[in-house]
């Protein structure tokens, strides 16, 4: 197998919220179309997708997981 050269840029992952936080979280949720962010189960398939065999053709790419935030 020979190296990837991919990069994965996940968006937000649920951690301990603090209550600082909440309102900055509200708002930044309405700003994402998948009303949600990511679970760390979310980002577990693509990554290991980007490290097998599957991905062998794959070179020079970011896939973005961001629950559509950036599509805005």
């Amino acid at each position: 197998m020979r190296p990837h050269d991919e990069a994965s840029a996940p968006d937000g992952v649920v951690a301990q919220e603090s209550e600082a936080l909440r309102p900055l979280c509200k708002e930044w949720l309405g700003q994402i179309p998948a009303a949600r962010l990511a679970e760390v189960t979310d980002l577990q398939a693509a990554l290991v997708l980007m490290a097998s065999d599957a991905a062998s053709y794959m070179t020079g790419h970011n896939l973005v997981l961001d629950g559509g935030h950036t599509l805005w």
